[in-house]
């Protein structure tokens, strides 16, 4: 039984820096050897992500924040904004690509560069609540106690937090229409994901426009 490596083998680390966010991102890969598409596709649905089960590839990050408080006459105030980012992104590699037909090669270079480009638009995500956390940090201002800034710190953070969560699963959502729609992916190896109510009720109301699409030609055309 083929198990997948994954192998920590550092492409790039960059850093990108704010007036204050510090963005450090590293690339890791998950090392893959197969004879073809179909054999290369069945492989990456046995990988497993720490973090989110099936999956091609996936983003982590962690937070650090840089924060101090100040108390004065009876009153509490938040200084210090400065957030570090850790980001990991985590793609596949075939390591034999080069050893398959073209026609493989050029599968393979769509493949990647799509996937590539969804996990840089989860990065993007991340440093853009990051950014708009900080904003909004500012907004605290003083309190009657360190606690309460404290607990205003907090509820901010968890708000972010879900804003990531929410903008991310509408970008997966998203992309995985427009993987359906190419024709270099096998269709039946898309990794699966689970749907919520809304995402439901739309594919219900586009099948259901579909029908009576398909109903209005066929009626025209007897």
């Amino acid at each position: 039984m083929f198990k997948p490596v994954v192998l920590v083998s550092l492409l790039a680390f960059s850093t990108l820096s704010t007036a204050e966010v510090t963005v450090y991102t590293e690339v890791e890969y998950i090392e893959l050897k197969a004879n073809n598409p179909k054999d290369l596709i069945n492989k990456l649905k046995i990988v497993k992500s720490p973090i989110m089960g099936d999956a091609y590839a996936w983003v982590h990050s962690n937070s650090q924040n840089d924060t101090t408080y100040t108390t004065k006459d009876e009153s509490c105030k938040l200084h210090g904004f400065d957030t570090q980012l850790d980001i990991t992104i985590t793609l596949p590699r075939w390591t034999n690509v080069e050893q398959r037909s073209e026609k493989h090669q050029l599968w393979w270079k769509q493949l990647i560069g799509f996937i590539t480009a969804h996990e840089l638009k989860h990065k993007r995500i991340i440093i853009e609540a990051a950014e708009d956390f900080q904003q909004a940090a500012k907004t605290i201002g003083v309190q009657a106690n360190c606690y309460e800034v404290k607990e205003r710190y907090r509820k901010l953070k968890y708000k972010y937090a879900s804003q990531i969560r929410a903008r991310d699963h509408k970008l997966d959502f998203k992309d995985r229409g427009r993987m359906k729609l190419k024709d270099f992916l096998f269709l039946d190896a898309l990794p699966s994901a689970p749907k919520t109510k809304d995402e439901d009720r739309v594919e219900q109301k586009v099948e259901q426009k579909n029908k009576l699409k398909q109903k209005s030609h066929q009626e025209r055309g007897k």
